[in-house]
């Protein structure tokens, strides 16, 4: 497998590096991001080759093969906010009603 460095579609994009193999052992490594809408990790070379590039025209970012991903731009950025104010809200009104809030945690879906 080759590797190519520097492509023009892997602006901002990270670096993954593994070893793969017992006795014979190679480095590999891949350009990656993450799809704007759940995260998942796209290797770019792939998403390149591919017969499909799926890119979102609403984030200007490419994403992953998943159905989700593809027909729909709800960045995961905008779920953790709304979550978060979700999570504000309900402790205001636990606050003005005089009631404890428990115990609140932060669940995205993903």
């Amino acid at each position: 497998m080759s590797i190519i460095v520097g492509t023009p579609h892997v602006h901002g994009a990270g670096n993954a590096q593994w070893v793969v193999g017992g006795d014979d052992t190679r480095h590999r490594g891949a350009d990656i991001q993450t799809c704007p809408h759940c995260q998942a990790i796209i290797d770019m070379q792939r998403w390149a080759a591919a017969s499909v590039q799926n890119f979102c025209n609403r984030c200007m970012k490419p994403t992953c093969d998943a159905k989700e991903c593809v027909e729909d731009c709800y960045p995961y950025v905008k779920r953790a906010e709304e979550q978060i104010e979700l999570i504000e809200r309900r402790l205001g009104f636990c606050r003005a009603a005089g009631l404890d809030p428990g115990e609140t945690r932060l669940i995205l879906p993903g």
